[in-house]
């Protein structure tokens, strides 16, 4: 009897000892920083060697309590590590970006197929740009479109834009504001691997690749500048050589 007692008293006392090792060590940085402003105080404030030698000894015992408080809680398991919280984390993004992905599509874009054979994309007026940023927006949206669905069209695309356009008079009308074609074999040219070039922004190579421009003349030049609009109507003039008929639906004052 009196030697269990004397077993169980025992692991008591090291039981006894551990925690207060353990609460040691989690208070050790308390106990340095307190440490230090007791060896300031000695030393300048009220000078006693005495208590500056124990206020120094527990500097150097807390520091090392410290470091290994640290290293403890460094090393503590990640709970995202854990297989099944990752699964979790990164399924429920991938899923809701597909689903956002989904839904950019469908609200950017109504499809079409002409008679023809063509691809006509019109973009939906519900979701239109301001008009600064009209052509370089649209441009935009067209290449990351024609990136993703070239080979679905072995006849061309049509991408067109509806603009709510405001004229300098106060009127308001809803327009074709832009309006580009891909051929068959532009598309058939074109490296997606590598399109749009590095040294080229997405709206700029859209708009060199593209067999036909229209954009609703206003948006670039003033009604008042006589010049530049002859020149910039002969530029879309040009590109409306190689347009297949369906494309003079989609320009300016022809929207619905």
């Amino acid at each position: 009897m009196n030697n269990n007692s004397g077993c169980l008293g025992t692991l008591l006392k090291f039981l006894g000892i551990l925690l207060a090792l353990g609460l040691a060590i989690m208070l050790s940085p308390i106990v340095f920083i307190v440490s230090l402003g007791c060896i300031y105080y000695y030393s300048k404030k009220k000078p006693d060697d005495e208590k500056k030698k124990w206020s120094i000894i527990a500097a150097v015992i807390s520091a090392i309590g410290t470091v290994i408080f640290g290293y403890s809680m460094m090393n503590q398991p990640d709970i995202t590590n854990n297989p099944s919280q990752s699964s979790w984390s990164i399924s429920q993004p991938a899923k809701e970006e597909s689903k956002q992905a989904s839904n950019k599509e469908d609200i950017d874009w109504e499809i079409v197929d002409d008679k023809s054979g063509i691809k006509i994309y019109k973009r939906k007026p519900d979701n239109i740009f301001s008009r600064n940023m009209e052509i370089k927006g649209f441009a935009t949206l067209v290449a990351e479109q024609v990136t993703k669905d070239h080979d679905t069209m072995p006849n061309g695309a049509i991408f067109t834009d509806i603009l709510k356009y405001t004229d300098s008079y106060g009127n308001d009308s809803a327009i074709y504001s832009i309006t580009l074609y891909f051929s068959p074999d532009t598309l058939k040219k074109i490296n997606f691997d590598n399109w749009p070039p590095s040294n080229q922004s997405m709206a700029k190579a859209t708009l060199e690749v593209a067999d036909s421009t229209y954009i609703y003349p206003p948006l670039v030049v003033k009604e008042s500048d006589s010049d530049k609009k002859s020149e910039f109507l002969d530029y879309v003039n040009k590109g409306l050589e190689k347009a297949p008929e369906v494309f003079a639906n989609y320009q300016g004052e022809n929207s619905e």
